[in-house]
């Protein structure tokens, strides 16, 4: 197992923060200083050192969360009134979110102690869908369809969405279907505002595969190894 990989599987972080660790001289192997990510190491076998701390691969977990407003995805932060970790059992061990929920949005969200899954899910040129819906004030026309999908730019940044379906009307607002493909910062909000509509609630409803389904606002449940093995199999057809 290349050396990265090891540390990513002892919750270190992604892949490449791991080569990262190793290229600063922190991590060891029986005693001999890495200089290098290209090392291959044998669990169980290979005694690994991060800055004179013995570490070895955790128990893989993956679990889906089903985030309320007002919780924020951090690790840490001196700012929040509540982070997504305080919604999981201590027992799981340390986990991160794969991607981000702003604290004003809701819905569903993974963490996991797999930082390889983490880095290839999350990352951009995979591509792997999100599919959204959201409520808002104003109303949305045929104009404002066309619009987003010939694309928006906002602040300097070009902003498309994959598809808008409109899921019902009334007299105040609308309800969106919205499915993204990379995700860019509060890009449903940002391009919610460029067709004069206000974002009322935000729920992320798929990860590619992976449905939110019934679970209840603020629950948990580990992801299934099908679901698992769906969403790999998503990341590698976006290849």
């Amino acid at each position: 197992m290349r050396i990265a990989r090891y540390l990513a599987a002892a919750g270190l972080g992604s892949r490449r923060s791991c080569e990262e660790l190793v290229r600063s001289g922190a991590v060891t192997v029986n005693g001999e200083v890495l200089d290098s990510p290209a090392r291959n190491v044998v669990p169980g076998q290979d005694r690994v050192c991060v800055r004179g701390r013995s570490v070895a691969p955790e128990t893989l977990v993956y679990v889906v969360l089903n985030k309320p407003v007002g919780y924020t995805c951090s690790q840490r932060d001196e700012h929040a009134e509540h982070l997504v970790h305080e919604l999981i059992p201590r027992h799981l061990g340390h986990l991160f979110t794969v991607g981000r929920l702003d604290r004003d949005s809701e819905g569903l969200i993974l963490l996991t102690n797999d930082g390889a899954f983490a880095q290839t899910l999350a990352h951009p040129s995979h591509g792997v869908d999100k599919v959204y819906q959201v409520d808002c004030q104003g109303q949305f026309t045929p104009a404002s369809q066309a619009s987003l999908l010939a694309g928006v730019t906002d602040d300097g940044e070009f902003l498309r969405p994959k598809e808008v379906r409109l899921l019902a009307r009334s007299r105040e607002g609308c309800r969106l279907e919205v499915r993204l493909g990379e995700g860019k910062k509060r890009e449903v909000r940002r391009l919610c505002r460029a067709v004069g509509l206000r974002v009322t609630r935000l729920v992320r409803l798929a990860i590619g595969p992976l449905q939110l389904g019934t679970l209840p606002t603020g629950s948990w449940r580990l992801l299934t190894v099908a679901e698992r093995k769906s969403l790999q199999a998503a990341v590698e057809a976006d290849s």
